[in-house]
């Protein structure tokens, strides 16, 4: 009789079963050892084995979890489809964030990969690690919150500065026109030798509040660009009229390339950024020569601002656009604030500007910056008239109804309206101002107001003056609220601390008084 094991193929499929049964039971040895959560899938996607690590993990016992289908512990049944397609697709999937569901359902991400495992019969299931990254991923959100509250705050800081404007201007206002009331009394050197002083200082004060206030108006995101098509060459005829001066008495030569060129920028904004490019440069050059060029490249102009001073060393080239900073050797250096770089560098990056500095240590420095090119067009533009003034234009004559909340300014424009001739009617209100001039029987030429008076603004002052006397009368708005500029108003604005020769020029041009004094 045959024995079984005599039967054709036995013992090679006990051998076979054998061998399957130490592979599978080697396969949980190492699973359970292994100290990363790991799970095995099988072919009918269904979990057949998990090791203490991810039991853990999933928070809940191994023969709980074992059986049921592995889509049930993906929380986002889209992201699963995702993550089968790709395994499928490329064999294995490497170092995907996902997020899990645990056994009591709720989410966490984990950070896993997935390989394919031969089953037998022709079968593949798959071998899934994961490290979970609740931890990470928490504190990351506490690191994020933290710095969306630091951002926050020095948003709401710097927005406060930006509006606080208006105030932080009064008391410079108030002393500038108290400055230029005493100008014209003083006699004798000594005198005019300290008020000179006292304007060099208040000059002083006046850059480094400009220019405070401008880094945290870029700051909290209120300065906003104005692009439009600019023509080099107007830009730059000022900047040499400006300079030229400054550098002959520096003793440096100051040497302006002209350009035909257009570019897209902000006029005013591109102004600044070269301005400060070249007030550094007069500044620190002791010697020798400034040149502002440019030169194409493609699409964009490099703006170039050329030096023959110290250089920057290579460790500073950094620095210099720090908030502060000020570099050494410079020749005035007391009409330096240290923010100019930190400003332009802020600009430039409003403007979408990128910025270049080159300098080799006791030759000099090239300041550029690169500003998109445009077209010129067919037509040639007229030529702009220059808004220069010989002469101080004749007001005198003038009644000029004042409207402001601040004592002080009252009293300083009062003082010096009184050196140019002309009479002043003041008020804080509208209101007050008609009465007085009805008091006094005047009719005024000129309505001179502040745009922020509490709970009335410039423009209200101003229709209380016309209706309350029946008449139309020409007006100018002052203001140190720098966000009140963004809107349109129905009247020339100037901007505080007022300068007092732009000041006359604007009294004069809205009365018709456009001449210089006869």
């Amino acid at each position: 009789m045959t024995q079984p094991d005599d039967i054709d193929g036995f013992p090679q499929g006990r051998d076979a079963v054998a061998e399957l049964r130490d592979s599978e039971a080697r396969q949980r040895l190492i699973t359970a050892t292994m100290p990363v959560p790991l799970m095995l899938i099988g072919p009918d996607e269904v979990v057949s084995e998990v090791n203490p690590a991810a039991a853990e993990v999933l928070g809940a016992p191994a023969e709980a979890l074992v059986g049921r289908p592995f889509s049930e512990f993906i929380f986002d049944p889209h992201a699963y489809d995702e993550y089968d397609d790709e395994m499928r697709r490329s064999g294995g999937v490497r170092r995907v964030e996902i997020r899990m569901r645990r056994a009591d359902g709720s989410p966490f991400w984990v950070l896993g990969s997935a390989q394919a495992l031969p089953t037998g019969g022709g079968r593949t299931g798959r071998l899934v690690v994961f490290q979970d990254l609740s931890d990470q991923k928490r504190r990351q959100q506490e690191l994020n919150a933290a710095r969306e509250r630091a951002e926050r705050t020095i948003r709401a800081r710097m927005r406060f500065f930006a509006a606080a404007s208006h105030d932080l201007r009064q008391p410079l206002q108030a002393l500038a026109l108290f400055v230029s009331a005493i100008d014209a009394h003083l006699v004798g050197d000594r005198p005019r030798s300290v008020l000179h002083n006292i304007k060099s200082a208040l000059k002083t004060m006046e850059d480094m509040f400009e220019a405070l206030l401008d880094v945290s108006r870029a700051d909290a995101g209120v300065l906003k660009a104005d692009r439009t098509d600019v023509q080099i060459g107007d830009l730059f005829e000022p900047l040499e009229m400006e300079f030229g001066p400054q550098a002959a008495a520096a003793g440096v030569a100051l040497r302006v390339v002209p350009s035909s060129a257009t570019v897209s920028s902000d006029p005013k904004l591109l102004a600044r950024i070269l301005r400060n490019f070249i007030s550094n440069a007069v500044r620190y050059t002791q010697h020798g020569k400034i040149l502002l060029g440019c030169r194409r490249r493609g699409g964009r102009l490099r703006i170039e601002v050329w030096d023959t001073g110290p250089g920057i060393a290579e460790d500073q080239r950094l620095a210099i656009f720090e908030e502060f900073y000020r570099g050494e050797g410079g020749s005035d250096r007391k009409s330096g604030v240290g923010l100019g770089l930190a400003i332009v560098q802020r600009l430039a990056r409003l403007l979408q500007h990128p910025l270049d500095v080159r300098s080799v240590r006791g030759k000099g420095s090239v300041f550029a910056v690169e500003v998109p090119l445009i077209e010129p067009a067919f037509t040639a533009a007229p030529e702009m008239g220059r808004d220069e003034v010989e002469d101080a234009p004749d007001v005198s004559g003038l009644v000029v109804a004042v409207v402001d909340d601040d004592a002080d300014i009252l009293a300083g424009l009062t003082l010096l309206f009184e050196d140019w001739g002309v009479r002043a009617v003041t008020g804080s209100t509208g209101e007050r101002v008609v009465a007085s001039l009805i008091a006094e029987g005047l009719e005024p030429d000129l309505v001179l107001s502040d745009l922020r008076l509490g709970r009335q603004d410039g423009e209200a002052a101003i229709a209380a003056i016309n209706d309350g006397l029946g008449i139309k009368v020409p007006a100018i708005l002052f203001t140190g609220d720098c966000q009140g500029l963004d809107k349109v108003w129905r009247h020339p604005v100037l901007l505080k601390p007022l300068d007092t020769a732009r000041l006359r020029v604007a009294m004069a041009e809205a009365v018709g008084r456009t001449g210089p004094r006869p």
